[in-house]
């Protein structure tokens, strides 16, 4: 998690420093695991108001992603930027203004992620969007609504596979389920291994039944 300590367009510089850091350590994790992609953020998780003139953050983050994502890709990891919903951050929300740092950045191992509960608070459609990011999508992260698993919420998932198929996307379907402890809808209080098998062969069976309706 890219938290106030791990923040890569910081006006301290010790601070970018720590997360660049940060982004090579999940680099290195998960080249050891084998894992393709790390998710990398320009900003911390709920920090929702700049500290510094927008030029000089956006800047930094530059600066930032790119030593960290040079560094992931002498590990053999793509990295890719995710933008998440306003109540978040600030620094963006769309996928749009992600492919645009992408483009400064001048990376080649990666691109963008898209992860249809941000998309469905920010973005005017979910499926326009991908579309738009056609070439440049590297991730994908699944959740309903609600951000429950897909099927309790009321995203309809139909044209958003559907987009997925129009450009080509060859990548990850994953499912990011945050729903709150508790929630009926969500991930219960002590959920263990069985609830999580349960929730993702409900979301697997769901996706799959209207990948049938799917040109």
């Amino acid at each position: 998690m890219y938290t106030a300590e791990r923040d890569l367009c910081n006006p301290d510089p010790d601070v970018r420093r720590n997360a660049v850091d940060y982004v090579r350590a999940v680099a290195d994790l998960a080249a050891s695991a084998g894992a393709a992609t790390i998710i990398v953020a320009p900003s911390a998780v709920m920090k929702t108001s700049p500290l510094a003139p927008a030029a000089d953050e956006r800047r930094w983050a530059i600066e930032s992603i790119r030593e960290g994502g040079e560094y992931a890709a002498s590990v053999g990891v793509a990295v890719a930027l995710e933008p998440w919903n306003r109540y978040e951050t600030y620094f963006f929300n769309r996928l749009e203004q992600a492919i645009a740092l992408w483009r400064e950045l001048g990376l080649e191992n990666g691109g963008v992620m898209a992860d249809t509960f941000h998309m469905n608070i920010e973005e005017a459609s979910i499926p326009d969007a991908l579309r738009a990011a056609e070439g440049l999508l590297s991730h994908v992260h699944l959740a309903d609504s609600n951000r429950a698993v897909a099927g309790r919420g009321h995203t309809d998932f139909r044209p958003i596979l559907q987009a997925l198929l129009d450009i080509g996307y060859d990548g990850y379907l994953s499912f990011e389920v945050m729903a709150p402890s508790g929630d009926p809808m969500g991930i219960p209080e002590g959920a263990g291994p069985e609830s999580f098998d349960a929730d993702t062969k409900q979301a697997i069976a769901h996706l799959k039944a209207l990948e049938l309706e799917l040109d």
